[in-house]
């Protein structure tokens, strides 16, 4: 066994969590010492006999095999309908190429590490190769290779014996007479051996009857009728039309290869189907707007989503506290990939260290193509690596989530970028809803510490709100603030009314060493601070303030209980608890997008938002765009309050 140690920080046990995280999900694949998969020779072709593991897509398989995607298919049909845990396939055996062990890559620069095989599989719930579950459903597979296969012979079921089964209790399963299963199965004769495999031929193709019945079965599917073009495949038509590959072959019994001109039925859902009649000539077509509200008849993309993570994880340097949020909360996404991959969504995982700075940034992305193969690429954590980022994202076409800054510099005309963190405007436009609800009716005073430049956003939200409260025909106050020792707040507080108080800067450090005097003047007045959500972590003695951001300031103890569960079952450890909340964060974000990706609702070309509602535990997500070319910003906001006293 191949195991690779890591040496634990004591700082949340930092190093120790992120291989653990890198165990459960990261692509990586290490060559084993020699093959030690079972094989089997059917009709002269040698296969291996291999289990499915937990959360396995058939690209991870091909790759570690060295055997393209569609001969595994060929051999193995009804994987197109999925892959399951625990199934067993035939995968052709191909000369002087060695299948390798699935586990786990991180990436930086280069670098690789490894992690055991076991200890992956048992994580998910799955297990080694060497104790692989027994096989309790029948796989349907083709008799050869992936050749034209002779009318003579029909399709297999290869179905592994399980304990106390009998010929008897498999003909009874499969409709087939126990001489038939005999037939292709000359060894049974001297019984039945545990984990043995038998061929059982497919009814309907040895029985005329059942051949008809089961044609008639398909051919009861309404269908329409369509005319094959240049450069079409049965995969293009099928996902023009929103049907699976093997449907439009039930209902096509003559198939054999397509070509251009060629007739194929498609079946179709009832009531999807328009028909119209121009000079005589009637013609039939699906009725997208049907077809995209109902949303079950949607067939979920057989190719395995790629989901990238750009964050900074500092395995090179141990004691970097800031990054435990971090790993939290790609804590938080591996319990919601982990839910999915339960709920049947195939998924394949990529992690990369990213550090801090532009230029580990843009090594990442120059020295790792497949990440212009993504279907959603998460981060970057830091401001000074999004617009490398961004405009990466721009240049290949690949969606990427800025989970943390708001500061997303080309926002306005990048079409490919979703911003979870609202930023000013959406701040704004909340606060101009709250001065005539919750902080109305107050006496407004805006505290000018003078020097601070136009680039503080905060300078430019005092501007905008004091515009606002003058729209609204509400009266405001000014003070000039040039030194902190010097008290102006008792000349402009009022006892009748709370008193708001609005800095002109975002920076907590400009606006601290004013808390003295706003502390004494709170003493004699009912004092509130318009506060920066950042500004919330921060222990420093002020008066009892507000702010707006994108979470909530409770949660449903149940559900939170409900998730803290799972979270620890998982992933072993508890995240920090903080607000906000980074696992939560994280596992809510992850949920959201990949049911978009699955339901292949990110349609980043038309859409002015992204029309999917989500409970989630922490937050709600609103993405809007402001125009066709822009990118999306979550515009969901909350009002907190902050309890420093």
């Amino acid at each position: 066994m191949i195991a690779v140690f890591f040496k634990i920080s004591k700082m949340y046990m930092k190093n120790q969590i992120i291989c653990f995280l890198i165990m459960l999900l990261l692509p990586l694949h290490f060559y084993a010492q020699e093959d030690h998969y079972k094989t089997q020779v059917i009709d002269g072709v040698e296969y291996y006999i291999y289990t499915v593991r937990q959360s396995e897509g058939l690209y991870r398989i091909s790759v570690n095999f060295g055997v393209p995607q569609n001969e595994i298919l060929s051999v193995n049909p009804e994987l197109k309908e999925g892959l399951k845990a625990g199934q067993v396939i035939f995968i052709p055996k191909k000369k002087d190429v060695r299948p390798s062990d699935t586990t786990i890559q991180q990436h930086k620069g280069e670098s690789k590490k490894s992690a055991p095989v076991d200890i992956i599989a048992s994580a998910f719930g799955g297990s080694s190769p060497a104790e692989s579950p027994k096989e309790k459903t029948p796989i349907v597979a083709k008799n050869t290779t992936p050749t034209l296969q002779s009318k003579s012979e029909p399709n297999f079921y290869y179905h592994r014996i399980q304990k106390k089964e009998t010929l008897y209790s498999l003909s009874k399963q499969y409709e087939v007479n126990q001489e038939d299963i005999l037939r292709y199965n000359p060894q049974a004769k001297a019984g039945l051996r545990e984990g043995d495999i038998l061929r059982i031929p497919k009814p309907e193709d040895i029985y005329p009857e059942k051949k008809e019945e089961k044609l008639q079965e398909d051919l009861s599917v309404k269908y329409l009728i369509h005319k094959v073009e240049p450069k079409e495949t049965l995969y293009s038509i099928g996902k023009k039309y929103q049907v699976k590959v093997d449907d439009i072959l039930k209902i096509n019994p003559d198939f054999e290869v397509l070509g251009i001109g060629q007739e194929l039925r498609i079946p179709y859902y009832a009531g999807l189907i328009t028909t119209e009649t121009k000079g005589g000539e009637t013609t039939s077509f699906i009725d997208w707007d049907k077809l995209l509200e109902k949303k079950d008849s949607i067939i979920p993309s057989e190719k395995a989503m790629s989901i990238a993570f750009l964050l900074p994880f500092a395995l090179e340097n141990k004691n970097d506290a800031s990054i435990a949020r971090f790993v939290d909360f790609y804590g938080g996404a591996v319990l919601a990939i982990h839910e999915a991959k339960e709920k049947g969504i195939s998924l394949d995982i990529y992690t990369y260290d990213t550090g801090k700075t532009k230029e580990t940034m843009e090594a990442i992305l120059t020295n790792h193509p497949e990440l212009k193969e993504m279907d959603l690429i998460v981060g970057p954590a830091y401001t000074a690596q999004v617009p490398v980022a961004t405009l990466f994202a721009r240049q290949n076409e690949v969606k990427m989530l800025i989970p943390f800054t708001s500061k997303v510099m080309d926002i306005e005309y990048n079409p490919y970028v979703f911003q979870f963190n609202p930023g000013n405007e959406a701040e704004i436009e909340h606060l101009k809803h709250l001065f005539e609800t919750k902080l109305n009716n107050m006496n407004y005073i805006f505290a000018d510490i003078e020097g601070i430049p136009v680039q503080d956003e905060g300078f430019t939200t005092s501007l905008q709100l004091k515009s606002i409260l003058e729209e609204q025909g509400k009266a405001y106050q000014t003070l000039t603030l040039s030194y902190p020792d010097v008290n102006l707040f008792d000349s402009v507080a009022v006892y009748s009314k709370k008193n708001l108080i609005i800095f002109n800067t975002e920076r907590f450090g400009n606006v601290q060493p004013y808390f003295e005097n706003l502390n004494r003047t709170d003493r004699r007045y009912d004092i509130m601070l318009l506060e920066k959500f950042s500004w919330k972590s921060q222990n420093s003695h002020r008066p009892i303030g507000v702010y707006v951001s994108a979470f909530r300031t409770e949660y449903e103890m149940e559900n939170l209980e409900e998730y803290e569960e799972r979270f620890l079952d998982l992933l072993g450890w508890k995240a920090i608890e903080q607000n906000p909340r980074y696992d939560i964060l994280g596992y809510d974000l992850l949920s959201y997008f990949i049911t978009l990706l699955n339901n292949e609702e990110l349609d980043i070309l038309s859409a002015p938002e992204l029309d999917m509602y989500l409970e989630g535990l922490q937050s709600q997500f609103r993405f809007r765009r402001n125009s066709p070319k822009s990118g999306f910003i979550n515009q969901q906001v909350y009002l907190g309050e902050s309890q420093i006293k």
